[in-house]
């Protein structure tokens, strides 16, 4: 039988609302010591089909050659970057250095440092360069093989997934604020807005009310409409936790919980935080939610990779 935890539910004071071939290493180092010393950060360029894939590789200071190390793949969200809303992803990789983790974070085609415009990005590039990241820590003397994990922030959960559901190498993976629902249900304004502008141009600009705009590719559309999601995570066999905000307006939920009762996981877990939002308040300064999901993370990559 299937284990299902279900962490932190308040479902008495909640209600869930609904929402929006061989690969080459190019690598440049620029070690940079973090301010608490846990961690050296190299800036690193993977190769992927079309273009480089930019990235941050955090190692923690601790390391001492030979020793093989746990290390996450951290995959960001929809128009964000490789340090993610709040620094956050930036700020996990220091949590993890602490705890003797190694992790990567990397930019999506047409964010961050990428150096295409981001009309390259639908879910089958991010699937591949995903996987080229993967490729690439298989690759690295420092990490150990068998203890590589991974997570990914909203629409990257929906990567994720994707990329968990293929990928034998993942051990553990956790979703943040994670897509699983089926079509562009999750991405429904984006479709009211911008669908008909992409199938007449072959792309559409899109407009952020905290960032430039970017240019979504017709196939994004089209790839969104036709993914279903909760199947291929039925595939995966690893650890899963997924976590949500109660206060989500984004992402529902509910996407979180339908999640782990798809997957064929060995120890599946969902954790809901109370009054978080998408980004778990990030851009409030000091706030709980934020440090919380920070604090579960990490406790749970400690006893699950």
């Amino acid at each position: 039988m299937k284990r299902r935890n279900f962490i932190a539910i308040l479902t008495a004071s909640i209600a869930f609302a609904g929402c929006f071939s061989q690969t080459t290493f190019a690598m440049t180092s620029n070690i940079i010591t973090t301010s608490t010393a846990v961690a050296y950060e190299e800036s690193i360029s993977i190769q992927g089909d079309n273009y480089a894939i930019p990235g941050t590789l955090s190692i923690p200071t601790t390391y001492r050659k030979g020793d093989k190390l746990p290390v996450v793949l951290m995959l960001h969200g929809t128009g964000s970057q490789k340090d993610e809303a709040g620094d956050l992803y930036k700020t996990l990789a220091t949590h993890l250095a602490k705890e003797g983790y190694a992790s990567l974070r990397i930019d999506f085609a047409g964010t961050g440092d990428s150096p295409v415009d981001y009309k390259e990005y639908t879910l089958t590039s991010a699937t591949n360069d995903a996987n080229k990241a993967i490729e690439y820590l298989l690759n690295r003397p420092e990490f150990n093989t068998d203890r590589i994990g991974l997570i990914g922030f909203s629409q990257g959960g929906l990567i994720g997934q994707l990329v968990a559901s293929e990928n034998e190498n993942i051990e553990a993976f956790v979703s943040w604020s994670g897509v699983s629902s089926p079509g562009e249900e999750a991405f429904k304004s984006f479709f009211d807005t911008y669908y008909e502008e992409a199938k007449l141009n072959g792309f559409a600009k899109v407009d952020f009310d905290w960032r430039s705009p970017l240019n979504f590719s017709l196939e994004w559309f089209k790839e969104i409409h036709s993914q279903s999601v909760l199947k291929d995570i039925t595939k995966y066999e690893g650890k899963l936790l997924a976590i949500a905000g109660s206060a989500d307006t984004v992402v529902n939920p509910i996407d979180s919980v339908n999640m782990i009762n798809a997957a064929t996981s060995k120890d599946a877990a969902f954790y809901l935080i109370k009054d978080a939002d998408h980004t778990f308040n990030c851009f409030i300064p000091d706030a709980p939610q934020t440090q919380e999901v920070l604090d579960v993370t990490v406790s749970w990559f400690q006893n699950n990779l």
